[in-house]
Parts: structure tokens; C-alpha cells; sequence
């Protein structure tokens, strides 16, 4: 929302998403159980790929319709589903992204990425969403605003 206040173009491209199976000892399952839906959505920022973000939504929400998601917030999917994010708790290091997403971004090979991991929770602390995204910061930094 800051970027586009600021007079750039962002656009959403669905890039896939299927119901996936959690191998029981790994986060994912920690967080969702057996299965998960996983959606994979690229930011372009001006005409060039900025953000690659995979999410991983709970199973709790029903008929999840993933068309649309090109445009359509994934935090207004959950609210449309009658599920309230009370918290987000982000973690932020500098990764070596995979080969997908370094050609999804247009980055070199082992070029250093800034990789966001969000975890959105509901109000008795289950994770609903958890996202890995990678950012190209050569494009535009990642940037925070807060009202005091």
C-alpha cells in the first residue's frame, strides 16, 4: 500500500496452489497438520518481479476458491471466511534463494535476498497463514510505516 501511494504499479500473479501432504516431522505439520493448501504468488513492482511469496493456508477454511487470488488479497480470502488474524509475527534474514525463485525474480544465481517469514495467527494463537517471501531489494527496499 505504501509503494502504490507513492505512484507505483503492483500487480499479483498467481503462479500456482494445490492442497499439500505435511511430513510429520516438520514445521508444517507442527503448524497444520497433515495437509496445508500452498499458494505461490510473484509481486511485480512497475513491470518487474519484486516479491516471490509461497503461502500456506490451514485446511479450515472451506471450498478455499483460489481463483482470483491473482487480484484478490489472501488476508480478505481468510476474512471472507469468517476467521479473525489477531496477530503476525514476522521474521526477517538475508537467504540464498532457490533456482525458481532467483529465475522467478530475475536475480543471479546465490545472489543474497531478503526473505520474510510471517506467521498470521487467530485469536486462540493457531497459525492460519504461514508465508516465506523473497524480496529483490535492488528494485525497492522493504519498507515499514507506523502511525504514532
Amino acid at each position: 500500500e505504501i509503494l502504490v501511494g507513492e505512484g507505483h504499479k503492483i500487480e499479483k500473479k498467481l503462479l500456482g496452489s494445490e492442497i499439500v501432504r505435511n511430513d510429520t516431522d516438520t514445521e508444517l505439520f507442527e503448524m497444520f497438520g497433515e495437509q496445508c493448501v500452498r499458494v505461490d504468488r510473484l509481486y511485480i513492482l512497475d513491470g518487474k518481479p519484486y516479491i516471490h511469496y509461497v503461502h500456506f493456508l490451514t485446511t479450515d477454511i472451506p471450498n478455499v476458491d483460489l481463483e482470483g487470488l491473482d487480484i484478490q488479497s489472501l488476508y480478505d480470502l481468510i476474512e471472507e471466511h469468517n476467521i479473525e488474524l489477531e496477530n503476525f509475527r514476522d521474521r526477517f534474514t538475508v537467504a540464498i534463494a532457490s533456482v525458481e525463485t532467483e529465475n522467478l525474480l530475475g536475480t543471479p544465481e546465490g545472489t543474497p535476498l531478503l526473505k520474510r517469514l510471517r506467521y498470521s495467527c487467530d485469536s486462540e494463537g493457531r497459525v492460519i497463514e504461514y508465508s516465506i517471501g523473497h524480496y529483490n531489494t535492488e528494485l525497492q527496499h522493504y519498507l515499514v510505516s507506523y502511525d504514532v
